[in-house]
């Protein structure tokens, strides 16, 4: 089966993908491996202007907390505004579909699960930071390096947490706290029916953790590079214990009581940070954009956004000059200057905040 455009991803920045090419008459498939299109991102920051001209979709009814300095969404609300507009689209996305191998060949080719494979003029990678496809731009470097340290991240219902626990106040929700060992990236999300009411929305936060990562190291498979979310099923219930009453003991309200009711429920995923500085973004006919191109720490708060960006200048210069060569050459030529950046500056967040805590 031949098309277009093959978008291995159906992420965020992969849903963006075809969305951004449909709308200039591209054919575009979507590869996913799950099969329901479920994901454990916990919540970001969204520039809705930037989601609008990257998707050519209105953002209105898309649900956020306006705060000082972002627009801030639950990951599944965007996820599913996304999905509704590929259905609209009708832009196929298959689930189910692992990526085992891909060449870089002309066309490439992407070998899947199963045994099928799926031939596309452009071969887009937009899977994360565990990229397969990264690994037909820069084979001598397809996966990111670990980082040293692992976050912590959660929802909880703000009606959930224990009676009189004081909320954020309205448009003053996003705190950055640090305490020895630790940094947290807090912050209220509108609540499941879209509320943005004290007492409706949900808590996120994002627990920058350098003390436990070698608790969970025989999990999260570092030293293959696998970088796994861990699932609150696969963490051991001392260490659960142990991290309810730290957060009790360091964090100030709401946030002490929204972790440890988080962790105690059992609804808290660890996640192994990784981070890739791209040398290239382009090989042949196969392109990468997002968490592919360009891993990050969470301490920038500007994963999606960047990702977002490089959607932008991929559907730009392919709107210019079709899907050739010299669209991605023109694509790379754009992003990867600035891709390297956020990079960088990432890498010393994380060398600073290492070095903070003595590791």
């Amino acid at each position: 089966m031949t098309t277009d455009v093959l978008v291995v991803g159906g992420g965020l920045t992969g849903m963006s993908t075809a969305l951004a090419l449909h709308r200039r008459g591209i054919g575009v498939r979507v590869l996913e491996r799950t099969t329901t299109g479920r994901r454990r991102g916990a919540a970001l920051s969204v520039d809705r202007g930037l989601l609008e001209r990257v998707t050519g979709q209105p953002a209105g009814d898309l649900p956020l907390v306006r705060d000082r300095y972002y627009d801030l969404a639950a990951w599944s609300d965007l996820h599913a505004w996304l999905q509704t507009r590929i259905r609209r689209a009708r832009i196929p996305v298959e689930r189910g579909r692992g990526v085992v191998s891909v060449s870089a060949g002309e066309p490439p080719t992407v070998a899947l699960s199963g045994g099928a494979s799926r031939t596309g003029t452009l071969l887009v990678g937009a899977d994360g930071v565990r990229s397969v496809v990264r690994g037909a731009v820069e084979p001598e470097r397809p996966v990111a390096e670990y980082a040293g340290y692992l976050v912590w991240r959660g929802l909880v219902l703000e009606r959930d947490l224990p009676p009189g626990t004081p909320l954020p106040a309205v448009g003053n929700t996003f705190e950055v706290l640090y305490a020895p060992d630790f940094v947290l990236g807090a912050y209220a999300v509108p609540g499941p029916e879209g509320s943005t009411a004290p007492g409706e929305r949900r808590l996120a936060f994002a627990w920058c953790d350098a003390r436990r990562h070698g608790t969970l190291s025989g999990i999260i498979g570092r030293d293959k590079g696998r970088f796994d979310t861990v699932v609150p099923e696969e963490i051991p219930g001392g260490l659960l214990r142990d991290l309810a009453a730290t957060a009790r003991g360091v964090w100030p309200s709401p946030w002490g009581e929204a972790i440890s009711h988080a962790v105690e429920s059992r609804e808290v995923f660890a996640t192994p940070i990784a981070q890739h500085l791209p040398g290239r973004l382009v090989s042949g006919m196969v392109a990468l954009v997002g968490d592919a191109a360009h891993a990050v720490t969470p301490m920038t708060g500007m994963g999606l956004h960047n990702g977002l960006l490089d959607v932008l200048a991929l559907g730009e210069t392919v709107g210019r000059h079709g899907v050739s060569p010299r669209a991605l050459a023109a694509y790379e030529a754009e992003r990867l200057a600035p891709d390297r950046q956020l990079v960088a500056m990432g890498r010393q967040m994380s060398r600073s905040y290492l070095s903070s805590v003595g590791t």
